[in-house]
């Protein structure tokens, strides 16, 4: 296995310093920039060399969808080493799952080194599967770590229970703390750094025998929630789309106890992402949304709605607006001796180049595992070409190829902006990002983004778009048919 130095990964760059005592990590790195690498590498080189396989890294994640994207990463990186994952979402029965977690060799061999899992199904298997064992844990990460911190904390007291804790001699006498150049090798804080005895908070005061790993493009210093892992001598890093230093000081610094950055006033985006914001009277907004698709050229794009039912309504719409631009007759061609502009032929082009955009389906979390996969293939393959969604894929997911993210509905506020218009211009590609905006949102959205992402300085501009009412005008005949089409559909007449 290559060492990790081999792979640029800007988070994974600055995590791991060799001459560090290792301590446990928060880090805030922007969408795209490589944080699944950043722990999938190094836990495969640190675990390559292991002889008996035991349970030895555990990665949580909010959704079932991330734990798969997450799989199918780390075995890419693990081909050859040997080493053996398991994902537990629910996908599959709970017997199944327990076989792919069962002990070999009497109890004296793990089944697996690495488990991938969302909260409540790991849960369920540290309660009721016998073999299924924290007792080796040496990595804990935390994907999406302040979604997850948002949740109960009743899932996260029983891992912290169910995994390894120091006793005084834990250090000197437990192989997975000697010195080494991998990963793995920790050094537990002396007594007077680790948490006041006197916490509140079950874990706060027995330091444990692995290390924790949290992630997340939002992830935000708040005390309250973090003094729950009992983090050790944690460092919390943000990584900008244009560096990669830790801003905690020089690596080789001595350590304080709870050393956290406080630059954390703002998000980062990435610097190849473009980003456009038009504002619109409410019982425009569909009109203006077709016109922006159209004079933009919106292609490979995720259109993010503020619910399900919100996004059901608009592939609705679009499919219809398709059926009417199609039965419109073309108008016959002009004679070659006449010039003009915004002709009606030319509006026929644009409806045809619209249907084409307008290829689009609706992307929720109450589809099937099976069905959400097969809408993704045909998304990567071209048979569509916007996916209309709510906030479930904004989290985390890497859909290859997404070149523009709409906000039909504003984000609430600039967390959900941030991990909305991170599915594009990843790994540094070139993307843009258009945000609808009704008039009384403007200011608010406008002032989030100044205050909570623009701040940064780091960012391009952002392009106001005027789209007025003569521009949409010529969507009118086709979108009143279309709205009773929507009435009818639903029952009732609807609010786009």
């Amino acid at each position: 296995m290559p060492p990790l130095s081999a792979y640029p990964t800007t988070p994974a760059s600055s995590l791991y310093p060799s001459r560090r005592p290792p301590r446990d990590l928060c880090v805030s790195a922007p969408t795209g920039s490589g944080k699944t690498l950043s722990y999938i590498v190094p836990i495969v080189e640190a675990l390559s060399s292991r002889v008996v396989c035991h349970l030895r890294a555990l990665i949580v994640l909010p959704t079932r969808d991330l734990v798969l994207q997450v799989k199918n990463t780390f075995d890419s990186f693990a081909k050859g080493t040997g080493l053996k994952a398991a994902i537990i979402t629910g996908q599959h029965s709970f017997p199944k799952e327990q076989a792919l977690l069962s002990s070999s060799r009497d109890g004296m061999e793990g089944a697996v080194d690495v488990v991938i899992a969302t909260p409540g199904r790991l849960v369920n298997h540290l309660n009721c599967t016998p073999a299924f064992s924290l007792e080796h844990l040496c990595f804990l990460v935390l994907d999406e770590a302040d979604q997850l911190l948002n949740k109960s904390q009743a899932w996260l007291n029983q891992i912290l229970s169910s995994a390894p804790h120091a006793t005084p001699s834990s250090e000197s006498a437990d192989p997975r703390f000697r010195t080494s150049s991998n990963l793995p090798s920790c050094s537990l804080a002396p007594p007077s750094e680790s948490c006041p005895p006197s916490s509140a908070f079950p874990y706060e005061d027995r330091p444990h025998l692995f290390r924790i790993l949290l992630f997340s493009a939002t992830l935000r210093r708040d005390p309250v929630k973090l003094a729950h892992l009992g983090l050790r001598r944690p460092v919390f890093v943000k990584i900008s789309s244009s560096d990669s230093a830790p801003l905690d000081g020089d690596p080789e610094r001595p350590a304080r106890p709870m050393d956290f950055v406080d630059q954390l006033n703002s998000y980062s985006l990435p610097t190849t992402l473009k980003q456009y914001i038009t504002v619109t009277r409410t019982d425009l907004k569909p009109l203006v949304f077709f016109k922006l698709v159209e004079s933009q050229r919106i292609e490979k794009a995720l259109c993010f709605c503020k619910s399900v039912e919100g996004a059901r309504r608009l592939t609705a719409l679009c499919r219809l607006m398709v059926e009417q631009f199609q039965a419109l007759p073309s108008p016959p061609p002009l004679p070659s001796s006449v010039v003009a502009s915004d002709t009606p032929l030319d509006q026929h082009v644009g409806n045809v180049e619209l249907c084409r955009l307008l290829k689009v389906e609706c992307f929720s979390s109450d589809l099937s595992p099976a069905d959400r996969k097969k809408i993704l293939q045909k998304f990567q393959a071209g048979e569509i070409n916007m996916l209309i969604c709510s906030d479930m894929i904004a989290r985390g997911m890497d859909i290859p190829g997404v070149q523009n993210v709409v906000n039909y509905d504003a984000p609430i506020d600039i967390k959900k902006y941030v991990h909305r218009v991170g599915r594009t211009a990843r790994a540094n590609e070139h993307g843009r990002a258009f945000s609808l905006v009704e008039a009384q949102e403007a200011k608010f959205v406008k002032g989030f983004l100044d205050c909570g992402v623009r701040g940064s300085g780091s960012q391009s501009p952002l392009v106001k778009i005027r789209i007025d009412w003569k521009d949409v005008q010529a969507f009118l005949p086709s979108y009143h048919i279309a709205l009773k089409g929507l009435a009818q559909m639903f029952g009732r007449s609807v609010d786009l």
